[in-house]
């Protein structure tokens, strides 16, 4: 049996700028801008995988504390992100 073909990340980053120029194309001022804002600052701030925020539920965030929590994380983990 052959050795499964290595799979590479994306090359490109963002930089630095080219995220804050994202970030700020959403207006917060708009339910839907701050939502969206809300989203792209969670991926960029925890690195969790799209279905992890689209499973996420209100209760999985504790803003007192600034901790998501992330149910069936990759391998079916229990994952805390702050």
């Amino acid at each position: 049996m052959l050795p499964k073909a290595e799979k590479m990340l994306p090359a490109h980053v963002f930089s630095e700028e080219e995220t804050r120029s994202v970030l700020v194309s959403n207006d917060a001022r708009t339910p839907l801008g701050l939502r969206n804002r809300a989203i792209l600052e969670l991926f960029w701030s925890t690195g969790i995988r799209r279905m992890e925020l689209t499973n996420l539920i209100r209760c999985d965030v504790d803003f007192s504390r600034g901790v998501v929590y992330v149910r069936q994380g990759k391998g079916d983990k229990v994952i805390l992100s702050s």
